[in-house]
């Protein structure tokens, strides 16, 4: 009914005694009437209606020229009950007011179709020219308790979404007291509803959080700040810390006054204990990769100095005495040389496994057509006169750590020469190819012999540290070969695999991202 009152008021200023005699409902008032939102009908002194405006048109399903002249019962009612309400002679009463003045009372309405509606009614006074005139404001008792139906189950929604949320949620008032916490809220800090009540919202926050990350608190709750997100600690009833990710949003009244606090939180406690837990793993793992380095210096230095005299002597003995003892010490003076010269190279190729992930030198573009063949004439001169032969496709420049990417062709090469068949020309080829594996474009490339292969079952074992399919006798080796090609792929962000068959040969794979030059 506001708007009837500044609608009276407004008539009440605009049409007063200073309006020209002869106005009347025909001018001024009726466009002002016609321009509401509300169901108005004016009425003259003797009750007879002047005009109805479009609301009231709809409301009653009646025409303003229809009911021109007639009177206000033609459309109202008064209910019995509504004694001492604003009246409009006969059953409804002419009181005097004071122009603009409102009453309001319930009535009956009565539609043009016959049908009848519970409604409410407000009355101004309008005094215009020298005749009175009244503004009777209507509104369908019905559609108001509909709209409070809805606006209760909308209220009852919003309960119940707000208790069975699986965040946390609370209304806080501007001082910092919860004036509602749901279930998951209460849940999590270990409270009942009527215990978290009790204290404010700065009580469950971790006193030692930095006043940096609670400040943005006391903005929301001062009407300075509108919202703000927020990691922060909670501090459990029991004790405990729970971390959560706090949404928090100011609710203000319709003149802009702070009026509450919308918490929203969500316990991201399981991923701070997954980080907590990554980083203790990132420092053992930091403390290992120092204890590995510090083993290589020992291996590199410490080891090999002492092993370097035992196999000096050893080869001096065995040169020196060898044929001058029986058979059996000369056997036993050519394993002590072959287990040292072995124990040398194991050291050697443990070094080169632990210096893998703190190899000197960075990532480069690097170009594979280049290190393939400085590789190849490194083996070939190697194994003299052996009838070997490789081809290669077209190789591409990638980013890579030059030394271990060289180190990779070096043991795959190397093993297709020592894995050959017998009286078979060995024939290898190197080949590389573009391909895109989720959604990321990589290169792919291929080292394949005519070798002996093997058995697909040994496939995840040959890349294995100390694992190795064929005994020192036949092929020397420290089964660490191909455990260095896997680190070094793996370092790269590649993978490593191979596809063979007894007898058929081995195509060995492995791929490298593509990357930036």
């Amino acid at each position: 009914m506001d708007n009837l009152t500044k609608l009276a008021g407004r008539a009440a200023r605009r049409l007063g005694p200073r309006t020209r005699p002869g106005v009347g409902a025909g001018g001024p008032l009726r466009r002002l009437v016609a321009s509401g939102s509300e169901a108005l009908v004016v009425v003259d002194g003797a009750l007879r209606i002047a005009t109805l405006n479009g609301a009231a048109e709809r409301l009653f399903g009646l025409t303003a020229a229809r009911v021109r002249g007639a009177r206000l019962e033609r459309l109202l009612e008064r209910e019995p009950a509504a004694a001492g309400g604003p009246a409009l002679g006969g059953a409804f009463a002419v009181r005097p007011r004071e122009p603009g003045a409102l009453g309001r009372a319930p009535a009956v309405g009565l539609r043009g179709d016959g049908s009848r509606f519970p409604a409410e009614i407000g009355v101004a006074e309008l005094a215009v020219g020298r005749r009175p005139w009244y503004v009777v404001l209507v509104r369908d008792r019905g559609e108001a308790s509909w709209a409070e139906a809805a606006l209760r189950e909308s209220q009852e929604r919003f309960r119940g979404v707000f208790e069975a949320s699986a965040i946390g949620f609370a209304l806080v008032e501007t001082d910092g007291r919860f004036r509602a916490a749901n279930r998951s809220l209460c849940e999590m800090v270990g409270y009942g509803e009527a215990e978290l009540l009790g204290l404010t919202f700065q009580q469950i926050m971790h006193p030692d959080d930095p006043a940096a990350e609670r400040a943005p608190l006391g903005h929301v709750l001062a009407g300075e700040l509108d919202r703000y997100h927020l990691e922060a600690r909670f501090v459990h009833k029991r004790g405990h810390v729970v971390w959560v990710v706090l949404a928090i949003s100011l609710v203000r009244d319709a003149g802009g006054a702070p009026a509450y606090v919308v918490v929203q939180a969500t316990d991201i406690t399981p991923r701070k204990e997954a980080e907590q837990a990554l980083a203790l793993h990132a420092a053992e793992l930091e403390r290992s990769n120092a204890e590995l380095q510090e083993f290589a210096y020992v291996a590199s230095h410490d080891l090999q100095e002492p092993l370097r005299t035992v196999a000096s002597y050893a080869e001096l003995v065995a040169e020196r005495y060898r044929g001058r003892l029986d058979a059996r010490a000369d056997r036993w003076l050519g394993y002590m040389v072959a287990g040292v010269q072995r124990m040398r190279q194991l050291i050697a190729d443990l070094l080169a496994l632990a210096q893998v992930r703190t190899a000197e030198g960075g990532f480069a573009p690097t170009d594979t057509a280049v290190v393939v063949a400085r590789t190849w004439d490194r083996l070939y001169a190697q194994h003299a006169g052996m009838d070997a032969e490789l081809t290669t496709g077209a190789l591409p420049t990638v980013v890579a750590h030059p030394a271990q990417l060289e180190q990779v062709f070096q043991n795959l090469l190397g093993n297709a020469l020592k894995y050959r068949r017998p009286d078979v020309p060995a024939r290898l080829r190197v080949s590389a190819a573009r391909t895109v594996r989720s959604g990321s474009a990589e290169w792919e490339f291929t080292v394949r012999d005519n070798g002996i292969g093997l058995d697909m079952a040994y496939a995840e074992r040959i890349f294995q540290i100390f694992q190795r399919l064929h005994r020192d006798d036949d092929h020397e080796g420290t089964g660490i070969g191909l455990a260095i090609c896997k680190r070094i792929v793996e370092r790269h962000g590649g993978r490593i695999w191979v596809e063979s068959a007894p007898g058929e040969g081995a195509a060995f794979r492995f791929t490298l991202p593509e990357r930036e030059r």
